[in-house]
């Protein structure tokens, strides 16, 4: 395993780490991870390159694999998502592996804005919340939405690196901000807001028109805003 700067300059070299695939990157400013068919390979901020090894159930075979991973600089852990077995915990300083969820059935993950909720949602339509520091689950509710467009949701169809792809998609139902989550109602004429610590239901956005999907336009208010308000 080589490591190369943008500019072509070998920044660091571990010919001990060996892979035989590579997919899904994420960095936190000071480790960065990118998952492989052989485990999670781990480069510090003296561009020192190591590999957590693979724990049981994970292996190189498709869909058994961490090939996406999420992290936010907020947050010490990574989160790294397989097709096939679930959600796991990647803890740099650990050096270690910790499944948090054991299913096949995620749809989305995402890091909420301040890096403070790590939320999953699985395809019967539960939103699991975690904390994104130690990986605890605070929170968990079932919730009414949108139907995933077709074009985001195919993906039998697709060939495996179209599958990692997609993985990595954000998506078109479910948007969060620092402590609510935005979620497109089946009508899709509604967004319901739900407060990420407990989700509880604070308020409901009227649309003028049907609407396909949503995406993040980057923004985060500190202060009150005054959500004290309940619907």
């Amino acid at each position: 395993m080589k490591l190369v700067g943008s500019n072509g300059d070998l920044k660091g070299d571990n010919s001990v780490v060996e892979v035989a695939g590579i997919h899904g990157v994420a960095a936190n400013g000071k480790y960065g991870v990118f998952g492989s068919t052989d485990g999670v390979i781990l480069v510090d901020d003296q561009d020192n390159i190591s590999l957590i090894e693979n724990v049981e159930g994970l292996n190189s075979e498709s869909g058994n694999w961490l090939a996406h991973i999420i992290g936010h600089d907020h947050s010490d852990i990574f989160f790294g998502r397989s097709s096939n077995k679930g959600i796991f915990i990647i803890d740099p300083i650990a050096k270690s592996l910790t499944n948090i969820y054991a299913g096949a059935d995620v749809v989305a993950d995402m890091f909420s804005f301040d890096g403070e909720y790590y939320l999953v949602h699985t395809s019967d339509n539960k939103i699991r919340v975690f904390d994104a520091h130690d990986g605890e689950e605070i929170a968990n509710r079932v919730v009414e939405m949108a139907n995933i467009p077709e074009e985001h949701n195919h993906r039998n169809a697709l060939s495996e690196i179209e599958q990692l792809r997609k993985m990595d998609d954000p998506s078109p139902v479910l948007v969060t901000s620092d402590k609510f989550l935005y979620i497109l109602a089946p009508n899709r004429t509604q967004i319901k807001v739900l407060e990420i610590e407990d989700l509880h239901h604070v308020h409901t956005i009227e649309l003028s028109a049907p609407i396909e999907s949503m995406v993040k336009n980057g923004f985060s208010i500190e202060g009150d805003q005054g959500h004290d308000h309940e619907h």
